[in-house]
């Protein structure tokens, strides 16, 4: 019997969390969208003003404020979109979810680290092709994807690293209860920090520190975040 009832357990599951997914995705959009509004109108007010200032700017020059305008509103998902699951009164709601741990694990990454910051990333890279438009190539050099300027796959590694960026924010956000994004912030900086003066990894683009710093620690820190997330006494 139990062999039988394991497809239908499992689509039942699948549906769950599809459901879950659509829920906390309409959550955390209804949370983040004043902040993702102002960060959106200050990149557009910025680089309108460098086009009708005439800035000679180019794609160098535009990419890396769209992905910091991209980054620091992720570094706020995480707590505003899960920062109860680890409150003693609005998590136990959260932990009687019928669904297993791993489950709703998975889906606050898809939600936190994935949907939402590609959302939010894909909205600023729009406008960004509507300014070059716009100017005419006058303040700016020309689409994402065009020939010349910045290849299109620029896109999909920063976004890449944003969501690497994001295991540091989750493990914040389960283990801290108060000031769980500044404290996180500060304590990412420090590390970094440390790293770049002891072994100089912003100037790293290969070898094994790179692969270590860039790729094995936030893995790791998705285990931890994991852990931690598991042994919540309310999960």
């Amino acid at each position: 019997m139990r062999t039988a009832n394991t497809p239908h357990c499992a689509s039942e599951r699948l549906i769950r969390a599809g459901m879950l997914t659509v829920a906390d995705l309409k959550s955390g959009i209804r949370k983040i969208w004043p902040a993702a509004a102002v960060m959106t109108c200050l990149y557009l007010a910025y680089w309108l003003f460098m086009l009708l200032a005439e800035k000679p700017v180019t794609a160098g020059d535009r990419l890396p404020v769209l992905y910091l305008a991209a980054l620091f509103l992720s570094f706020c998902v995480p707590a505003s979109v899960y920062g109860y699951v680890n409150d003693p009164s609005d998590g136990i709601g959260y932990a009687m979810l019928p669904l297993p741990v791993p489950i709703k694990f998975g889906v606050m990454m898809l939600v936190s680290a994935v949907l939402i910051p590609f959302g939010f990333y894909v909205i600023i890279h729009v406008l960004d092709c509507a300014l070059a438009l716009a100017g005419g190539g006058r303040g700016f050099q020309g689409m994402i994807w065009e020939p010349g300027g910045t290849d299109f796959c620029t896109f999909w590694s920063d976004f890449g690293k944003i969501c690497l960026y994001q295991s540091v924010f989750i493990l914040g956000n389960i283990a801290l209860r108060k000031h769980k994004t500044a404290m996180t912030v500060l304590v990412m900086l420090a590390i970094h920090g440390v790293f770049i003066g002891m072994f100089q990894v912003d100037e790293l683009s290969s070898g094994i520190l790179y692969i270590l710093y860039s790729f094995v620690a936030p893995a790791c820190i998705w285990a931890v975040s994991y852990l931690l997330f598991k042994r919540l006494q309310f999960c």
